[in-house]
């Protein structure tokens, strides 16, 4: 039984000034608008009756409906039939009513109106569990209200306000409504783009903060007169058809990524770390369905403690802590196992259900964009919506002195910034949502270089720490104890996320230039305590900068799961395969955790539009799926080259080439190609019934007079490849640059060498062969 206010609002609706307002814009356009509007919410009846009736849950987890309303005529969250499990999602997003307290008395609101803080609740657990909301619909509805603040007659101020989060929200959805990479290949749809753009700056692009109230008054007036509402509705009615006749005329998308099975937040009290000392975190054991009993760690979470636990049993959960204190929650999922290597193939990674899984990405090590947490997250969510709308599926995140710095010089050792770890939890859920595996860097380089940020480094003796020298990191036993410390902190708190695929122990190592044999005897030591330590088992990998003396002592090491190199090459093409051959011997996967052109650390690149055509990202990400290496080679320039350029659009051809290769069973292994002919290099790869040849223009690289050579038709050629089994093999020809796929015959192997025409190309092209 719910009210009629929690019955609109279980429709996904509440009414503002007599429009029917979605709660995703309601939240989107933000808590002052929420605010401001506040007393112009309907309260919600006392429900008749007055006797308490009894509360009960369905197997589905439903809770029942409470028949007594509170005293003020506020709505609970029972009273609205909500889940009762969800309860707790909601309060995480919600801020706290001393943080609303705090922002509203900043701001000069009066303090919100108790009725309306379920509503709030109410209102994040209907969206988390709905659909995502159309971002058409979305900025459709926020021009409608456009008009419909400019016509009231409440403060200049609550308007303005509410217009600067209208403003915001348009743009929002529009980034999410116009495909990313779209605009850029289609003129029409980007002058229509910008002229949208320039009609929203005409109106609203005014500082709001700066007018006096007349002249916003005066604003206010002119815009009622132009018909505001209208413009807007009727440009973004033609921007709207604009979109759908480009995305008509373009090659269509690989599916999404599916979102991720998110841990189980389970809170204790205080109590809980009673008698412990400091820096130590309290034991709870966690008994699954079945009757598997697991011991984890519990984090310090606002004044309690907290674990985050994968459940990938359906049933009923206990977590019990050494203090007494239980919580049982119910699981739904069987999901929630994190990734492995592929013991049939391995030098590949498997999901839990046996399906291989191909890392296709590039590194977004850290977002620097606003001040505030809130503008931070946002700007992580943007880049990894069009990380994930070009499929995708893998992020490499760090943590360090600029970003996410969990245990620094602002902390001291052994202590753990909370702010940092809860905006390290909104990218791993974030990224979560998006179906992204998260490669986690625990420490870079630079933090044992004194030029560097060893000053800002929580194991200096400057900072009360126990290494009076960089190289004492790794030697100290004080030192290893405190980071087994931290590593115990990091999988209390993130291991119960399916979606970080690994811990990566160090960046570069080999750049800290400390002594080798402390390096990898450290190295030994946590990978193992990793291993013995993380309940859910994730990989283990670090990093070098080059083929240096840790190179290979290090990916001998049983401890570290994949092997990683970091590649700066003008033609990647030519050099990522052969760094991955080098490695090809230790029976493990590879990948490019960083890849790019060497020329780009050069200072004027960026002046001269450097590679504009994307050859370097593209041969990476090509290079890195047919050398053999688990995935594509992960680019470096996240910021200032493929965001800047808008070149997400270059994922989409190999996410879709990697979705192809997921389906080779059994172990993949390199295929030799011969080419007739000259300027044309050939890479191949095989597995049982399947193969994949690669035809590269071995001209065709960006340079520093000429950063966009010319795409030369190369004729046609016989492509002699390697295969599994003699027989009838089904060729497609694959165009790495738009996805296309075309018949390309049908070949019949001898001797196991299949051999084919290739037709003419530009540029580069694959071929890919299942036999019948």
């Amino acid at each position: 039984m719910t009210t009629p206010l929690g019955q609109e609002v279980l429709r996904g609706s509440v009414r503002l000034n007599g429009l029917a307002v979605p709660l995703a814009l309601v939240l989107a356009v933000g808590t002052l608008w929420a605010q401001s509007e506040m007393e112009d919410l309907p309260r919600a009846p006392q429900i008749a009756g007055g006797g308490p009736a009894s509360s009960q849950s369905d197997a589905g987890g439903r809770a029942g409906a409470s028949a007594t309303a509170s005293t003020d005529g506020s709505v609970t969250l029972k009273q609205l039939g909500l889940p009762a499990d969800a309860l707790d999602q909601a309060e995480r997003r919600l801020p706290s009513p001393e943080q609303r307290a705090a922002t509203n008395a900043a701001a000069g609101f009066p303090a919100a109106p108790a009725s309306f803080l379920p509503l709030e609740k109410a209102a994040v657990v209907q969206i988390a569990a709905a659909p995502q909301a159309d971002p058409w619909a979305q900025a459709q509805q926020a021009v409608e209200l456009v008009g419909s603040v400019l016509a009231e007659n409440d403060s200049s101020d609550s308007r303005r306000a509410r217009l600067e989060e209208l403003t915001a929200d348009i743009g929002r959805s529009l980034e999410t409504a116009v495909p990313d990479g779209l605009a850029a290949k289609n003129k029409a749809l980007a002058e229509r783009l910008d002229a949208f753009k320039q009609l929203l700056d005409s109106y609203f692009a005014t500082s709001y903060g700066k007018l006096s109230y007349f002249s916003f008054e005066r604003y206010s007036r002119w815009w009622r007169r132009r018909g505001v509402a209208s413009e807007l509705r009727e440009a973004l009615d033609r921007l709207g058809a604009e979109v759908r006749a480009a995305r008509a005329a373009a090659p269509a998308a690989g599916p999404a990524a599916p979102a991720l099975a998110p841990p189980v937040l389970a809170r204790f009290p205080s109590r809980a770390g009673a008698g412990l000392k400091e820096g130590e975190l309290p034991t709870v054991t966690v008994r699954s369905p079945s009757g598997k009993l697991t011991r984890v760690h519990a984090f310090p979470d606002a004044g309690a403690f907290a674990v985050r636990v994968m459940a990938p049993e359906k049933g009923r959960w206990t977590a019990t802590a050494a203090s007494g204190d239980e919580v049982s929650f119910d699981s739904t999922s069987t999901g929630g196992k994190s990734i492995r290597i592929d013991p049939k193939s391995p030098k590949t990674f498997t999901r839990a259900d046996g399906r291989r899984f191909t890392p296709v990405g590039m590194n977004l090590c850290w977002v620097l964009e606003g001040n505030s947490p809130q503008e931070r997250a946002e700007g992580w969510r943007r880049y990894l919506d069009k990380m994930a709308a070009t499929g995708q599926n893998w992020v490499r995140v760090w943590c360090c002195p600029w970003s996410m710095f969990i245990e620094g010089n602002q902390t001291g050792v052994g202590r753990y910034d909370a702010k940092a770890a809860a905006a390290l939890d909104r990218v791993f859920e974030l990224a979560a949502e998006r179906g992204i595996y998260v490669q986690l860097v625990l420490e870079y380089h630079g933090m044992l270089r004194p030029k560097n940020d060893w000053s800002r480094n929580a194991y200096n003796a400057a900072n009360g720490g126990p290494c009076q020298k960089p190289g004492e990191f790794f030697s100290s036993a004080a030192a290893r104890r405190y980071f087994k410390r931290r590593l115990d902190y990091m999988i209390a708190r993130y291991s119960g996320y399916e979606n970080l695929l690994a811990w990566e122990l160090w960046n570069e190592v080999d750049l800290t230039l400390c002594n080798p044999v402390n390096v990898l005897r450290w190295h030994e030591e946590m990978g193992a305590y990793l291993k013995q330590h993380d309940p859910a088992g994730h990989l283990v990998t670090t990093s070098t900068a080059g083929e240096t003396v840790l190179y290979a002592p290090l990916w001998m090491q049983r401890e570290l799961d994949y092997a990683q190199i970091h590649i700066y090459r003008r033609d990647l093409a030519k050099s990522l395969p052969g760094f991955i051959d080098n490695i090809d011997h230790y029976r493990k996967p590879s990948l490019a955790g960083e890849a790019g052109q060497d020329a780009a650390w050069e200072p004027y690149i960026w002046e001269t539009k450097f590679d504009p055509a994307a050859i370097g990202l593209h041969d990476a990400l090509f290079a890195g799926l047919v050398s053999g290496s688990a995935g594509t080679g992960m680019f470096w320039w996240w910021d200032k080259y493929i965001e800047t350029s808008n070149h997400y659009g270059v994922f989409r051809p190999a996410s879709k080439l990697a979705t192809w290769m997921e389906a080779m069973s059994g172990d993949i292994g390199k295929a030799s190609v011969s080419v007739s002919g000259s300027k044309v290099r050939g890479l191949g790869l095989h597995a049982p019934g399947r193969v994949l040849v690669w035809l590269k223009d071995e001209d065709y690289v960006p340079t520093e007079k000429v950063p966009t050579p010319s795409a030369v038709t190369r004729g046609a050629a016989r492509v002699k490849v390697e295969v599994p089994a003699e027989g009838s093999w089904e060729l497609t020809r694959f165009d790495t640059w738009t996805g296309e796929q075309k018949p390309a015959g049908t070949v019949t192997a001898h001797g196991r060498k299949l051999e084919f025409e290739a037709a003419s190309f530009s540029r580069d092209v694959a071929y890919l062969g299942i036999q019948r």
